[in-house]
């Protein structure tokens, strides 16, 4: 038991000798607890690290997801850590991150354990309906320019149990396929898988990577959501994405609407759009 929780550590070590990826996870810093990978990133970023710089933790301690929930944890069982991205492109462009993001964290899921997750935006991966992975992107910006930007997975991995409370909405990959996975194997897949999408996107070939998530996704077309936003809410079907990432809503009224901000707090089964 203690070689193979050895053989599942983030040491920089065994994760540099598999990484086959140019820019990103260069250089890895590693600890063994920390509150939050985003805000050791951000002080990272903030003092000039180069972009690709990774922050892993075996242990996360105040992890946090959209909207101020919190993201819970447990010691060396799941997967938490965060990149510095500096991207040259419109600032219109990066809410599609976390969506692009989301393909190759599921890409690498699905290569390390053999399960296929579901997309549901903005940020989640799920399994049988159940979550097993948050994104959360966090923008820096000076004079309306933007410096950097932080992204933050945390994958539900080893765990046999889910915290107390989030049973019926959350699931981890061990108990979903009976067996454990190996962390720096599925951290180093990410990074190899996400590499190349995200050149994609630097080089402003958007749409198709976009075209991909909504196939990729069960939830992007013809569900029926609930969004809630700070003034007001309303219903309507999925319609897919924008070109700039954001979730396509039609209204009963006949309309359609772009939601980038928001939270969507019911996803119906799939219905039929007239």
């Amino acid at each position: 038991m203690l070689l193979l929780e050895a053989m599942d550590s983030l040491l920089p070590s065994l994760i540099k000798r598999q990484l086959d990826s140019k820019r990103l996870g260069k250089p890895i810093h590693h600890y063994v607890r920390l509150g939050s990978t985003n805000d050791i990133a951000d002080q990272l970023a903030s003092a000039g690290a180069p972009e690709g710089t990774m922050v892993v933790t075996e242990h996360q301690t105040h992890g946090r997801g959209r909207l101020g929930r919190s993201w819970f944890s447990q010691k060396g069982k799941d997967l938490c850590f965060s990149l510095v991205l500096r991207p040259d492109v419109p600032p219109c462009n990066l809410s599609c991150l976390s969506l692009i993001l989301g393909i190759a964290v599921g890409d690498a899921i699905e290569k390390i354990s053999g399960l296929k997750p579901d997309l549901k935006w903005p940020n989640d991966l799920l399994i049988n309906g159940k979550k097993c992975c948050g994104i959360l992107s966090e923008v820096r910006t000076e004079l309306g320019e933007v410096k950097y930007l932080i992204v933050g997975i945390g994958i539900n991995v080893n765990a046999k149990v889910v915290s107390t409370g989030l049973s019926m909405t959350a699931s981890t990959l061990f108990q979903q396929t009976g067996r454990q996975i190996s962390r720096s194997q599925l951290l180093v897949e990410i990074l190899n898988c996400f590499e190349p999408f995200y050149f994609e996107f630097l080089d402003q070939k958007i749409k198709p990577l976009l075209d991909l998530w909504v196939k990729k996704s069960s939830y992007a077309e013809d569900r029926w959501v609930l969004v809630k936003q700070i003034d007001r809410s309303f219903q309507g079907i999925t319609q897919g994405l924008s070109k700039h990432g954001a979730l396509l809503v039609k209204r009963g009224e006949g309309w359609v609407e772009e939601v980038l901000a928001g939270d969507i707090i019911e996803w119906d089964k799939k219905v039929t759009s007239s």
